[in-house]
């Protein structure tokens, strides 16, 4: 039955393997649908999703840093757009081996635990908290914000190992904004350096106006072949997917936003 617009969430209540068969069918006819419980599956409409509502959300009340928390998989989309995000201990494994900051159970003092090490940031959570900079896209915006990130990481007491693993994603990346998503055209791209909260790391968010552009969707390449033998290109972002602990994407606002997860 055809359901009246507008409308923003539909939940559904049943077993589990009842409502895998629902998810499974949702996913055949590219609806929206999370699972938010063991017995709780919920559909929304295309776009609309926790993550993009807390960005709005925090975008009325003039924030430029979000601090989100969650443990069930319709989060993800929150936790993903976070620039904090925090899992409580409480939480399935699968949602604790995502690389996100891991606090106290929910019975325990999730948000408390949340604030508590917000707290231990060398910066406070503001909208000055944070290390920004922005350059033209172009080979020496590269090497302008490389050093930006270098001087960052060096006050973190980042290791010169680590550093250099960043420097090849840095590189990788910043290219990639140069070439594809501005492909010469004139732009800016922006970096941003989060410690993460708690924990000996690093969140590095990149971000441009140019045209959509996903490195994360192009084929691995078969290192397992002569370098003679492989395609070319592809290799850049799989040593940054391989040497990274987590590395995501979105597309959103006519931005394209790409985060990187460093933890030592």
């Amino acid at each position: 039955r055809k359901i009246p617009a507008p409308w923003v969430k539909i939940t559904f209540f049943g077993s589990p393997e009842k409502l895998e068969v629902l998810r499974e069918r949702c996913e055949e006819n590219g609806l929206n649908g999370q699972k938010s419980a063991e017995t709780l599956y919920e559909l929304q409409p295309s776009g609309l999703n926790k993550g993009t509502g807390a960005r709005k959300l925090a975008g009325m009340l003039g924030r430029d840093i979000l601090v989100c928390a969650g443990d069930e998989d319709n989060d993800l989309t929150m936790l993903y757009e976070a620039d904090y995000a925090f899992v409580p201990e409480s939480a399935k494994p699968s949602m604790k081996e995502r690389g996100f900051c891991i606090v106290e159970r929910c019975e325990e003092g999730t948000l408390a635990d949340v604030i508590r090490k917000l707290e231990l940031m060398e910066e406070p959570i503001n909208k000055e908290g944070f290390a920004r900079k922005t350059e033209k896209a172009e080979i020496r915006g590269i090497a302008a914000l490389t050093d930006f990130v270098n001087d960052k990481l060096e006050a973190m007491d980042c290791s010169m190992k680590v550093r250099l693993q960043i420097d090849v994603a840095l590189d990788e990346i910043l290219s990639n904004i140069v070439h594809y998503a501005y492909d010469g055209k004139e732009g800016e791209m922006s970096v941003m350096v989060m410690r993460l909260p708690g924990e000996n790391g690093v969140r590095i968010r990149f971000l441009d106006e140019g045209e959509p552009f996903n490195p994360l969707l192009r084929e691995d390449p078969d290192v397992t072949l002569e370098a003679r033998e492989r395609r070319i290109g592809g290799l850049g972002i799989y040593i940054v997917k391989k040497t990274m602990d987590d590395v995501s994407y979105v597309r959103e606002n006519g931005k394209n936003r790409l985060d990187i997860v460093k933890k030592w």
